[in-house]
């Protein structure tokens, strides 16, 4: 048996249970991972919420994605990319704290040769690797290099190990304001924190008005890919046509509001959550109404510190001691939030009795608060 020239090996096989079977990677299981991981073509990717430029033949990968893929310890993947290094087989380079491993051979590896052969000519008794004429194998390229995040074809829908309800479970936890930057950065953050790759932009050939299109978000994790677009309340045709142009990804529309509801020919489609300016996403339902107007002064005041509540906890703490120092008394409660905030106090006191230099204003203030908060109008309408 020849010991040179090359095999031709389907990049499907890395979907395989013989390569995913769960076990410890091996360094030879481990290089071959490297290469199979590595860009085709040069490519623009969001990590961590910072753009980076990843060049053909190299993979954004920390040592803490190396030891989870590859089941590792720390120093273990150390040594190995320390080897390959001292071998001549990668170098690495920090781009915004983001780890980059170049493969320095990645060409003799996936050559971009139109005949689909090494750059070193095969023995002459080698078969041919293709038989296809090479028009087909260049639009074959083609197809795989614009389509596809790792040049991985995805695993199916129903295989790719529980893919889609991990990604429901990430979806639900986001909460974001009904704005569309605000949707892709979240979107684009839950999906990094979770081990995602992601790219924005991906572009399609078409959009269904026969003009290029993008498609919002390209994610990709464990080699299955996933394309993701962004709607209001309601799915876009337009964004519906391009994501079934897409063979090799499963395909999601999230949307900012509204319900869940099923698109035929798209895998999921989930309404991420939507928070108000004035709850930030927390329960305001135990707020009385007496108590509303003097509660969100105070809360907009401090807003206005960069101290608002981050929890449910302690908002609701605080609305408990409002009420304890004013008596349960809303007008009270007004008084304490005016003196609170007009010492610029970062909590609620008590005003002391008698400290006030102008008893006759204080008074007028009174009645103005009472009118304000207490005030019941003929018609029944709350005042705001």
């Amino acid at each position: 048996m020849s010991q040179k020239g090359y095999i031709k090996l389907n990049r499907k096989f890395f979907q395989s249970f013989l390569w995913n079977e769960a076990r410890e990677y091996s360094k030879a299981k481990a290089w071959v991972d490297l290469i199979q991981l590595a860009r085709f073509e040069a490519s623009t990717e969001i990590i961590n919420g910072k753009v980076i430029e990843v060049q053909r033949g190299e993979l954004p990968a920390s040592r803490r994605f190396l030891e989870l893929r590859w089941r590792w310890g720390s120093t273990q993947v150390s040594n190995f990319l320390k080897m390959l290094s001292n071998l001549g087989m990668i170098n690495r380079r920090t781009n915004q704290g983001q780890t980059i491993i170049k493969l320095l051979n990645y060409d003799v590896y996936n050559d971009t040769q139109t005949t689909d052969k090494p750059p070193n000519k095969p023995a002459t008794n080698q078969r041919q690797t293709s038989d296809k004429p090479e028009a087909n194998q260049n639009k074959e390229r083609e197809e795989r290099n614009n389509l596809n995040l790792n040049n991985n074809p995805p695993t199916p829908l129903r295989e790719a190990g529980g893919g889609l309800d991990f990604l429901i479970s990430v979806f639900s936890k986001i909460e974001i304001r009904d704005n569309a930057s605000m949707a892709h950065n979240e979107v684009i953050k839950s999906l990094l924190n979770n081990g995602f790759a992601c790219r924005k932009g991906f572009a399609v050939n078409d959009r269904c008005d026969g003009r290029e299109g993008r498609i919002d978000i390209f994610a990709e994790k464990d080699g299955v890919n996933y394309a993701i677009e962004i709607d209001r309340i309601n799915a876009r045709e337009k964004s519906i046509s391009k994501l079934k142009s897409i063979e090799n990804a499963l395909k999601i529309i999230l949307l900012r509001g509204g319900e869940r509801f099923e698109i035929e020919g798209i895998d999921l489609v989930f309404p991420l959550r939507i928070q108000t300016r004035e709850t930030n996403g927390l329960d305001f339902s135990f707020v009385e109404k007496t108590f509303k107007t003097p509660f969100g002064d105070w809360l907009e005041y401090k807003k206005g510190r960069s101290e608002t509540y981050k929890t449910q906890k302690s908002l609701q703490a605080c609305y408990r001691k409002l009420k304890k120092l004013s008596g349960d008394n809303p007008v009270k409660a007004a008084e304490i939030v005016e003196e609170s905030m007009s010492n610029n106090w970062a909590g609620l006191f008590e005003p002391k009795a008698g400290k006030t230099n102008k008893p006759d204003k204080l008074s007028g203030l009174q009645q103005n608060l009472k009118n304000k908060y207490l005030n019941k109008t003929e018609n029944g309408t709350e005042n705001n």
